[in-house]
């Protein structure tokens, strides 16, 4: 697009013209987070209160330009172009792709009270989510990742850590680890 302007001033025989060449760059969709979309990252559970060090589940559209899990300590604040914010603070991304982020809850987060999940992709945001955090929050993982069937008990024994299922229970005395 092209853009020329002509000035005149007739009385002082003064003239003037400028031209000004640019283009717009085509509108990029934005992230969204579904409605409901932020549930615990254990059980899946949409709109549950969130305790300081959950790991929470973000699911939408868009949300990544690709997909990739952080591999190092202190986890990754940016995934693939992504990032996610509670209450304006960046969080530590577990995993991210286009339809789904895993973040934890910072552990200096203010408790009892609702704080705005915002992702971003590059330079477009979600819509923020409210998400409620309270002081404590117990989950299980679940074996099937359904957050209602078989949790991740395992039982510790000299050797090895194994699932305490119904075929293998724990024992008065075992040790656990969930």
């Amino acid at each position: 697009m092209t853009v020329s302007v002509a000035a005149e001033i007739p009385g002082q025989n003064i003239l003037g013209a400028a031209q000004v060449t640019g283009g717009l760059q085509s509108h990029q969709n934005p992230p969204v987070v579904g409605a409901g979309g932020v549930a615990s990252g254990a059980s899946f559970a949409p709109q549950v209160p969130q305790a300081p060090g959950s790991i929470i589940s973000i699911f939408g559209t868009m949300l990544s330009e690709g997909q990739n899990s952080s591999v190092t300590l202190p986890l990754e604040t940016q995934l693939v172009g992504t990032t996610a914010t509670i209450g304006g603070q960046a969080m530590p991304l577990l995993f991210a792709s286009e339809g789904q982020v895993n973040a934890m809850i910072p552990f200096d987060i203010p408790v009892n009270t609702q704080h705005q999940v915002v992702v971003s992709r590059g330079t477009t945001y979600t819509v923020p989510e409210s998400v409620t955090v309270a002081a404590a929050q117990p989950a299980v993982f679940t074996v099937d990742g359904s957050g209602r069937n078989q949790g991740w008990i395992l039982v510790a024994t000299p050797a090895e850590l194994l699932l305490a299922e119904a075929s293998r229970p724990a024992q008065a005395g075992d040790v656990i680890t969930m």
